[in-house]
């Protein structure tokens, strides 16, 4: 399952279109321990919309993500995270545009916590079926071939992506 921000920790993190991000708060390191407040740029990867550094999180997810904030919209999501040393831990992750005074988005925000373990169990089993028909197509059709397999699994349970995640 891989290692789960503790329950007592919340991560906020701002970036700007540009890619310069702020941790605000403590955060966890790859290893559990807390580290300062900080700022980073983000790799060229993560500022790529549908791309994952790690093979077993769906860019179908991704591109949901992004498509949402895109249309101004926040957003909820598990979110399996790589670590600098090459584990992984999982985290609840809420995603919002952050705007400036002519309402114009000028970055997004997200705030991450814990995720619940049964959530993890049960996201965790369907990011595994999307990123297997992820590695049957070419990089550019994974984010529309995996998210199709997630709407249609929330059309066969009758739900919305949002009422599902929250629900798990």
């Amino acid at each position: 399952m891989g290692l789960l921000v503790p329950m007592f920790l919340v991560v906020m993190v701002v970036c700007l279109l540009d890619g310069l991000c702020n941790f605000l708060g403590s955060r966890a390191s790859s290893r559990g321990r807390s580290q300062s407040p900080g700022t980073y740029r983000t790799s060229r990867w993560l500022r790529i919309r549908y791309i994952s550094s790690y093979s077993s999180m769906p860019r179908g997810i991704f591109k949901y993500v992004w498509d949402e904030l895109v249309k101004g919209n926040d957003v909820v999501a598990y979110v399996k995270n790589m670590a600098a040393d090459g584990s992984f831990y999982w985290v609840y992750a809420n995603m919002t545009p952050s705007y400036d005074e002519a309402k114009k988005v000028i970055g997004y925000y997200s705030v991450r916590r814990a995720p619940r373990r049964e959530g993890v169990k049960i996201i965790e089993t369907i990011y595994r079926q999307m990123c297997a028909e992820e590695s049957k197509v070419a990089i550019a059709a994974q984010p529309e071939v995996s998210l199709k397999i997630f709407k249609q699994m929330l059309a066969e349970k009758g739900v919305s992506y949002e009422d599902f995640v929250l629900s798990i």
